[in-house]
């Protein structure tokens, strides 16, 4: 590997990425994904409820990081499924 090729790399929470310029899309695109899931999921009126947890609720998320989005349903509803 090249110097050049090192210094291209992102070394992220043990992992290591070749991909810079496209990993550098990713927070928005996740925040793009997450606004339209609780947009969705807030026009049901079986969803009483939506958290997010994770690294992204406790606020030291990377750009890698996931969305853990929970929801909480009415209880019939769930059960007549």
């Amino acid at each position: 590997m090249t110097a050049l090729q090192k210094k291209e790399m992102v070394f992220c929470a043990g992992f290591v990425s070749k991909h810079i310029e496209r990993d550098a899309y990713l927070p928005k695109q996740r925040d793009i994904l997450l606004e339209n899931a609780l947009k969705d999921l807030s026009a049901d009126p079986d969803v009483l409820a939506i958290y997010i947890a994770g690294s992204l609720a406790k606020g030291n998320d990377d750009q890698y990081s996931d969305i853990d989005l929970h929801t909480i349903v009415n209880p019939k509803r769930k059960a007549e499924s």
